[in-house]
């Protein structure tokens, strides 16, 4: 039988298929973007490259050339601009955080102030202290004496703690009686706060005869230069006046009790009573 001048059936073309792992890379790439970063970043480039490299070898059995690329872009921006950007915008981040804490620390001082404002008519115009009004006080002690106003006075025990620090106030059981008498010593390891005392002629409380430019309540390390370990760092400390207001006092030198004293005999000096480090 002759075969001569017959035609042999063709096998009919494949149509290219789409490379699995430009797929892959360019979910990945969006990834890079939702949540994982960089640890999406690196598979999407390295699943890029070996599919635009099969993809190019497959005389156009595969196709996703685009996909690829795509993922390829979006990978190297993961890995190298994410950081970048991340790196630029964290300090800013903590910068914002910071400030939100040193408005709740000013607030607490505030509060604290106003307690002690109130607590002055019922003592004789003195500021609270564990010692007869008048008489000598024990300095290194004397910031324990803030728990006086706690609750009567100050009801919440965190007001006596910075945002900014880390010290955290271990929880009282109250059971209706309230316990009125100066901190425990696990809770005055956590105030925050130094509290000035009269060291003209012998060191007593304060009263309400004292300049109102005088300095009662301030961020801790009063006594000595801030350090990184202070309660804002270096960038200065919130303080409370007698007068009542309260602010933010930017420096890092040891805090005056009143700088703006007349006597510069006492304008120099820092009466500062608060917790060892």
């Amino acid at each position: 039988m002759n075969n001569e001048g017959m035609q042999v059936p063709q096998t009919p073309a494949q149509p290219p298929r789409t490379c699995a792992l430009a797929t892959w890379s360019l979910v990945l790439g969006i990834l890079t973007f939702c949540c994982f970063g960089f640890l999406a970043g690196i598979p999407a480039v390295i699943c890029g490259h070996i599919a635009l490299s099969r993809i190019r070898r497959s005389a156009g059995t595969l196709w996703g050339e685009g996909m690829a690329t795509a993922g390829l872009v979006l990978g190297y921006i993961g890995i190298f601009l994410l950081p970048i950007l991340a790196g630029m915008l964290l300090p800013a981040l903590s910068r914002a955080r910071e400030s939100a804490r040193r408005a709740a620390c000013l607030n607490n001082l505030k509060q604290l102030i106003t307690a002690i404002k109130t607590y002055t008519p019922d003592y004789d115009e003195y500021y609270p202290t564990s010692a007869e009004p008048g008489q000598s006080i024990s300095v290194s002690d004397h910031y324990k004496d803030l728990g006086i106003l706690y609750p009567m006075y100050c009801p919440a025990l965190d007001l006596f703690t910075c945002p900014s620090s880390g010290d955290k106030m271990p929880r009282r059981r109250l059971d209706g009686t309230y316990d009125n008498k100066p901190f425990r010593d696990s809770e005055a390891r956590q105030v925050s706060y130094a509290y000035s005392y009269n060291g003209s002629g012998r060191n007593v409380a304060w009263s309400e005869a004292a300049p109102s430019t005088t300095r009662i309540l301030a961020d801790r390390r009063a006594t000595r230069e801030l350090t990184p370990r202070s309660n804002h760092k270096m960038d200065g400390r919130n303080v409370a006046f007698a007068d009542g207001h309260v602010k933010w006092v930017s420096g890092r030198r040891k805090f005056l009790t009143d700088p703006d004293h007349p006597d510069h005999r006492i304008s120099n000096k820092s009466w500062w009573s608060e917790r060892p480090d």
